[in-house]
């Protein structure tokens, strides 16, 4: 059987080019924004926040408008801890400059947002991933880089996830030289080889 010519599998080339774009872009420090509104890129202190209070877009359920909002404003440069009436001022002038944000679209491009945050995230199997681990991902991953990189727990807590997972992979190539590691790319692959088998089948 001939080896399988990537290129020539339609949109590969494309997607290998927006990983890359996006692993790049990590380190660049460009300001993103989802619908209009501009946003950081995510850190674990952001993931941390969202998990906390509860929202839907990093633990699942239903979606309100003002789940949208909050999500947008806690990743937003403006964003502050509630903790006087000038920050609640601050909070309620963010609110009013969503009102005119199309909430479905809105909720689509928070998930193009996460989806490209967590593109390098370890696959399922990992240890700090399994049913009854007795640490949290999130201390797996700073445990990791703290010992490879000797960075601060608070360095890394405030360090972009796209980041961290990149060099989380890195970690995990040279401890196993044999580690699988997925990328976007080959759902496109495996989509093109199911489409090609269902042809031969029929």
């Amino acid at each position: 059987m001939p080896a399988l010519d990537l290129n020539a599998i339609p949109g590969y080339r494309e997607a290998v080019e927006r990983e890359n774009n996006v692993r790049d872009n990590a380190f660049l420090g460009i300001a993103e924004k989802i619908c209009g509104i501009e946003v950081l890129s995510m850190t674990p202190r952001h993931f941390l926040i969202l998990d906390g209070i509860g929202s839907p877009f990093v633990t699942g359920g239903s979606i309100l408008p003002e789940e949208v909002v909050r999500f947008l404003w806690i990743m937003s440069p403006r964003f502050r801890i509630v903790r006087s009436f000038h920050d609640w001022i601050a909070r309620w002038r963010f609110a009013a400059s969503c009102r005119k944000l199309n909430w479905e679209t809105s909720i689509k491009a928070i998930f193009a947002y996460l989806e490209e945050t967590f593109m390098d995230r370890p696959g399922a199997n990992s240890a700090s991933n399994s049913v009854g681990s007795s640490w949290s991902w999130l201390a797996a991953m700073v445990d990791a880089i703290a010992r490879n990189y000797h960075w601060s727990e608070e360095t890394i807590l405030n360090t972009p996830l796209k980041r961290l997972f990149q060099y989380r992979k890195i970690i995990s190539m040279a401890n196993d030289p044999n580690a699988i590691h997925f990328n976007p790319r080959d759902k496109v692959i495996g989509e093109y080889l199911r489409k090609i088998n269902n042809i031969a089948d029929n």
